[in-house]
């Protein structure tokens, strides 16, 4: 996930390319690609509201979720 620092395409794009990469380390540590759901968020679920521009460190994350039983 991103800030809302930087044009919203970007952040798309960018979220994007973190979840895959947390998904990448997962798959090597022998996570069933069945087991992974990768979305990017960008601005639309940040985790601190801020105004356009404002960094916000807290918004620069990938959320992993494991279900019931794993």
């Amino acid at each position: 996930m991103t800030g809302a620092l930087g044009p919203e395409t970007y952040n798309e794009r960018l979220s994007r390319m973190r979840a895959e990469s947390v998904a990448r380390r997962l798959l090597a540590m022998g996570v069933p690609v069945s087991d992974l759901q990768i979305a990017g968020v960008g601005e639309r679920s940040v985790a601190r509201q801020t105004k356009d521009g404002v960094r916000e460190p807290q918004s620069r994350r990938v959320v992993v979720q494991l279900a019931p039983g794993n």
